[in-house]
């Protein structure tokens, strides 16, 4: 089992991007409310631009934000096995379906996938994004 505070941060998050994405279409698709979502033409947070197209983002639960990255695949795997059908719905439609991975370390971090959980998480039908950082560790 792998240790409660890792040598390292992640998290892991589900999103869907489209050009004419629809926010609340996705979650009535998937029956899960994001945390955060956009259309096309929607002002950023941050400057004056707009987003060139919509957004729906789901993060983990609070409990799952110190786990290690295996035990936040594991929960996305589970949580998104129902919904499959829905996914390929959205993906057929055009939009991008990923789970979106964060991480960051200051030394040598160690992640191991076990074949299980691989097969689960690739049965999803989901992209992978990575964005790496190094630097320091919150411990």
């Amino acid at each position: 089992m792998p240790p409660e505070n890792p040598d390292y941060i992640s998290s892991v998050s589900l999103m869907i991007l489209g050009e004419s994405l629809n926010p609340s279409v996705v979650s009535r698709i998937l029956g899960l409310e994001p945390d955060k979502f956009w259309s096309k033409g929607d002002p950023k947070q941050i400057g004056e631009s707009l987003h060139e197209w919509g957004g729906w983002r789901q993060k983990l639960p609070d409990s799952l934000k110190r786990k290690p990255f295996e035990e936040q695949l594991r929960y996305w795997a589970q949580e998104l096995l129902a919904r499959i059908p829905g996914i390929q719905e959205l993906s057929g439609a055009g939009n991008r379906c990923l789970l979106d991975c964060f991480l960051t370390t200051g030394e040598v971090a160690h992640i191991l996938l076990s074949s299980e959980l691989q097969r689960e998480v690739a049965n999803l039908g989901l992209e992978f994004e990575f964005n790496v950082w190094a630097g320091q560790n919150e411990g």
